[in-house]
Order: C-alpha cells, then structure tokens, then sequence
C-alpha cells in the first residue's frame, strides 16, 4: 500500500493506537476509526457508477475497458494510500474483508442482472487494486501483499465465474481468477478480513479503550 511515510520493518517502529476501527463485531486498534466505512463507500460507488456506464451493454470482455477508463479516471488506486500510523498489512486485509462483504452480500439496492455486473466490476477491483500496489519495503521477503480471501469467499467467486461463462458465454472472470491464482495473489483464510485478532490480558477480543 502507498504510504507518506513509513518504518522499513515492524520491529523498528512502535505502532501507536489511533482510536481504531471495527470489523464484522472485531476491534482493530492500529487502524484509523471508520476506515472500513470508507472503504465500503468507495467500492460501492466505483462500482455504483460502473453500473450506470454498461448496465445496457451485453457480458463480454469489453467491460473491462469501459471499468479500466472509470478506474484511472477517479484515480481509485489511490485507496491504498494509508497513514504512517496505520498498520501495513491489518489496514491490507481489512480492504479485503470489506471487499468480500461487498461481493458475498451486495447492496440492496443493487437487483435484478444489476448483480452480475456488480460482482464481475469487483472481480475488476480487485485485479486492478492487486496490480496497483506500491512495494511497502524493499527489504521485504515480499514487494506485494497477498489477498486474503476466505475459503468460503473463493467458492463463491468460482460459482460466479463458472455461471457467467454457462449463462453469457464469457470467461473474463474465469481469466482474471485464474490468472491472479498463477501469480500467487491469493492466499486462502479460514475468514476474511484481518487476519490477527487482538486480544486483552485475559484473552479476550480487545475492546477500544477511550479513556
């Protein structure tokens, strides 16, 4: 993710607690308070415009053009930017796991054959967000971070690739799946989202600490 400044490793810099954010019920203290909020907000109305510029047009592989020309021209790779406060990876995997709430459960008011474009512009997300990546530190065992995604999640995604080629005979999202499998990007979780739960001195799920 693309930093203003940031440590080169963990070890050297003491994280500092920013309020936090929460996720599916889970406390994340490095992470700045409603960040998962605008994450949700600027997927959905990313995805939200891309409706209205192909919602006419037929499933092929040309709405990966018409996505490409949105993407760049709302500078959208620019939600990777973070605060040098914010931990790397968990702000990474909460992008995700936001993601993957977006894909799995739509917003209502996205129906009807709305929900195939909708699903296949996340599919464009998330190759396109993977690719925009900044490399966080050179001195890394990896320039890129990986995807999160949960089991359940990627079984999802394959039904929806696997029935948009039988149903509309396109195999864009089969491609771009498997092509983002080829290149390592996904690393498969027991759920989605961040990964590391905080826990209190007694071992329960940490809880924000205000005062």
């Amino acid at each position: 993710m693309e930093v203003y400044e940031h440590c080169e490793k963990k070890s050297n810099c003491a994280l500092t607690r920013v309020n936090g954010d929460s996720f599916k019920g889970l406390y994340y203290p490095y992470i700045i308070n409603g960040k998962s909020k605008v994450f949700y907000h600027d997927i959905n109305t990313l995805l939200t415009q891309f409706l209205n510029i192909v919602r006419d047009l037929s499933v092929d592989s040309d709405l990966i053009i018409h996505y490409s020309k949105l993407y760049k021209k709302l500078y959208f790779s620019k939600i990777l930017v973070r605060l040098s406060i914010e931990d790397i990876e968990e702000t990474w995997e909460l992008l995700w796991g936001v993601w993957s709430e977006l894909f799995t459960n739509p917003p209502k008011e996205v129906i009807g054959s709305d929900i195939i474009y909708y699903k296949l512009g996340l599919i464009f997300t998330c190759f396109y967000l993977y690719h925009s990546q900044v490399p966080h530190s050179p001195l890394s065992d990896k320039l890129f971070l990986n995807v999160p995604i949960a089991v359940t999640t990627l079984d999802k995604l394959i039904d929806f690739a696997d029935n948009l080629f039988e149903e509309h005979n396109s195999a864009i999202a089969i491609e771009l799946i498997h092509y983002l499998y080829r290149q390592g990007a996904f690393v498969i979780c027991f759920v989605d989202g961040p990964q590391y739960l905080h826990q209190d001195r007694l071992g329960n799920p940490l809880k924000p600490n205000y005062t």
